[in-house]
């Protein structure tokens, strides 16, 4: 008799989150000065991508994230792409998990009426973050337009190695990352190096097509916890 008021909290308090994330974007995207967003593009123009501080309230991102690692695991699809000595570095391996959320990719394959519920708030949370955020991106980068999005996780010795996305065109991904339990970044190759750019609380990175990047693997930071990295990425065009 506990069960379905824990549960109707639970979902609540998801929805809480989601809804106040959408306000810290709108809120972000408002207070963003014209020498911030002159400082944005100059850096974007140089390096293909940019970080952005402080943009949400880490919480209201980590609260959804954590519940849907608890309560949908089903959802994480691991892909694997075996590393090989002697391939070229425009097709190196990886392993991470990605989680779908275009209703049509898994309307046949899952019955979770928990799960068709959490997609669609998460589909109408990036929508409603990307029109937010669409003038400020179109500044920055070019693009005017948002195509969709999914989330990526890393669990403990996940990674992503170094690559291009130069295959998908003139896309850019705006990603918003949450790390538990360990250290974490998205590194960037400029100036023949790998730029680390750490996951910070609240953070933004905008990430440009054919910039190369990795993820590194994602590494315990105690011994007793257990490590998880989630991405939300919003892709534009």
């Amino acid at each position: 008799m506990t069960a379905q008021p824990a549960k109707s909290n639970r979902a609540a308090l998801f929805e809480q989150h989601l809804s106040a994330l959408q306000a810290d974007f709108a809120r972000a995207a408002a207070a963003l000065t014209e020498e911030a967003i002159a400082q944005q593009c100059a850096e974007f123009k140089e390096v293909g991508f940019v970080q952005m501080e402080g943009i949400f309230n880490r919480d209201n991102l980590a609260v959804p994230f954590r519940q849907i690692a608890q309560d949908f695991r089903a959802q994480f699809n691991h892909a694997l792409k075996p590393e090989r000595p002697d391939i070229s570095k425009a097709h190196t391996g990886f392993s991470l998990s990605r989680i779908f959320l275009e209703a049509e990719i898994d309307a046949d394959r899952h019955g979770d009426q928990g799960w068709f519920e959490t997609q669609e708030k998460l589909l109408q949370t990036a929508e409603t973050i990307a029109h937010s955020m669409t003038p400020v991106l179109q500044r920055i980068t070019g693009v005017t337009r948002f195509v969709g999005c999914k989330i990526f996780a890393y669990d403990e010795g996940d990674y992503l190695s170094i690559h291009n996305d130069a295959q998908l065109g003139d896309r850019v991904n705006m990603l918003l990352p949450v790390t538990f339990d360990a250290t974490a970044c998205i590194r960037v190759l400029y100036d023949e190096r790998l730029r680390v750019y750490y996951d910070l609380p609240g953070c933004i990175n905008i990430l440009g097509p054919s910039v190369w990047h990795d993820v590194p693997p994602l590494l315990r930071r105690d011994a007793d916890t257990t490590p998880l990295r989630m991405n939300f990425v919003i892709r534009y065009e």
